[in-house]
């Protein structure tokens, strides 16, 4: 049977080892069913932590699709953005495609991410090169929105300014630091723990949150081990926000909210704001978009 014709302009796999030998950006080679059957050196000693979809394993022989698959079903759209057009280059749809991915960055600027995917043709086999470069830019960040609370926050806010316009919003809302610990808390959070029989020691300023969610884990409730793990890839910079259900609750009946951390680049330095939206008592927040100035 005589070998497939191959486009002048698809890759060999030869020229694919060529090229991933040959540059400084982080590629992994695709067999069809998505597993890494090749990573190049700059993969395999980047932390990947600004990478698009920054996943713990993804060495050969992990089934990169599947983890893809997995960050794009719990919100990661960047990763589904990904994961299907590296399915439409399998199914022979397409031969390459680039993807430019910006996202803000907890001490500041703009971490800029290019993927380029290509097919890889070893004999009647289609492989799949994925690359990704990755440029981090100084200068402002958006205003990051807060939809639980109604307003946007400017990079070089004052953490005092932001606690003033956090005591009207209705969500139960904390600022932490960088380890974890709250360092403000707003009028809703202070009556949440009042309402449930809470002690505010135990949940107020200079509490370790992650302590607390920690905690809330190790009953096995597999929602606050979601909760847990996404918001410590916040505290890290490894994603700039995320949502996920779970139940609160110190001293009676917990509750089901809604939580969602947000990394925030303040003029007093890097902060995560985790706000809980009860869902028991889902309501539109009253009044117009308040913009918490700098």
């Amino acid at each position: 049977m005589p070998a497939p014709k191959q486009d002048p302009a698809t890759l060999s796999l030869s020229e694919a080892n060529f090229a991933m030998d040959s540059t400084p950006d982080r590629c992994v080679l695709l067999d069809a069913t998505g597993c890494i059957v090749r990573a190049n050196e700059p993969w395999t000693k980047s932390s990947r932590q600004t990478d698009v979809v920054p996943l713990e394993n993804a060495r050969e022989g992990a089934d990169y699709m599947a983890a893809m698959g997995r960050a794009a079903l719990n919100g990661n759209r960047e990763a589904g953005s990904l994961h299907a057009q590296i399915r439409r280059i399998q199914a022979g749809g397409s031969d390459r495609a680039r993807l430019e991915f910006d996202r803000p960055l907890r001490t500041g600027g703009v971490v800029r991410t290019v993927a380029t995917i290509e097919h890889v043709l070893d004999g009647g086999e289609r492989l799949v090169l994925v690359a990704y470069t990755t440029e981090v830019t100084k200068g402002s960040v958006r205003p990051t929105v807060i939809p639980e609370a109604a307003f946007s926050v400017p990079a070089g806010t004052r953490l005092e300014r932001l606690e003033e316009a956090l005591e009207h919003c209705t969500a139960h809302a904390a600022v932490l630091d960088g380890d974890g610990k709250i360092v403000a808390v707003n009028a809703a959070w202070r009556r949440f723990t009042m309402d449930t029989g809470g002690d505010p020691a135990r949940t107020g300023v200079g509490v370790d949150y992650l302590s607390v969610c920690a905690a809330a884990a190790r009953t096995g409730d597999g929602r606050a081990k979601r909760f847990l793990r996404e918001l410590e890839a916040v505290l890290r910079g490894e994603r700039h926000t995320f949502t996920a259900d779970a139940r609160a609750g110190t001293g009676g009946e917990a509750r089901p909210f809604r939580g969602r951390a947000t990394a925030l680049n303040l003029e007093d330095g890097a902060f995560v704001l985790v706000t809980h939206t009860d869902m028991d008592a889902v309501r539109t927040p009253v009044g117009s978009t308040v913009r918490a100035a700098a």
